[in-house]
């Protein structure tokens, strides 16, 4: 038997949620971050150019880190990978709000590109799970649903700052979210395998 689940199926499997809901708050720490990066910096003593540098070593560094996360991806279980990467995550996030050397920010760069590499796992792992079949489909109603922490991100972490005019509640909140993912990609098994239907 191969496992290839219809929508229906899918929506009914409680990997489904635990995924969804796990890339929904990784999609709230990235957006959050990405968004308020140079504020971020600027608030830390940082000018803006100095801001938008570190942002831009960001990107580049996503390009060979979604290939080894990838690469990775093919030899490890992806969920246990996911979860440890969050937990790097966690890392990076406290690098970023508190380290104060050169070296504590590199390294929360290097690891923040490491934490965003992982949608392609995410999108294996759907594959992995719920079979090739129904996989736009599938992938679509997750992508609805996990869309909406990358608009709630930013609008929190812009609502913290305005009420408080520090980031101090929102590294709490973030810290506390990579956590939750993590335990979350820990919690997701491989579904029962289903007929494959022509």
């Amino acid at each position: 038997m191969q496992t290839e689940y219809t929508l229906r199926e899918t929506l009914r499997t409680p990997q489904f949620w635990l995924l969804t809901f796990a890339t929904s708050f990784r999609a709230i720490c990235s957006s959050a971050v990405l968004v308020h990066f140079v504020p971020i910096m600027v608030w830390k003593g940082f000018s803006e150019p100095q801001g938008a540098f570190y942002l831009g070593v960001i990107a580049l560094c996503g390009m060979p880190t979604h290939l080894l996360i990838g690469w990775l991806g093919d030899r490890f279980y992806k969920p246990w990978l996911m979860a440890g990467f969050m937990i790097l995550g966690s890392v990076a996030v406290y690098l970023l709000f508190h380290g104060t050397q050169a070296w504590q920010l590199w390294v929360a760069v290097l690891l923040f590109s490491v934490f965003e590499g992982l949608f392609p796992v995410t999108w294996a792992t759907v594959g992995d799970f719920f079979g090739r079949k129904n996989f736009a489909k599938i992938r679509g109603s997750m992508s609805f649903l996990y869309t909406w922490g990358s608009v709630l991100g930013p609008v929190i972490a812009g609502a913290i700052y305005d009420e408080t005019k520090n980031y101090i509640a929102l590294f709490w909140i973030l810290f506390i979210i990579c956590w939750v993912t993590a335990a979350l990609y820990l919690m997701l098994f491989q579904p029962k395998p289903v007929a494959v239907r022509n």
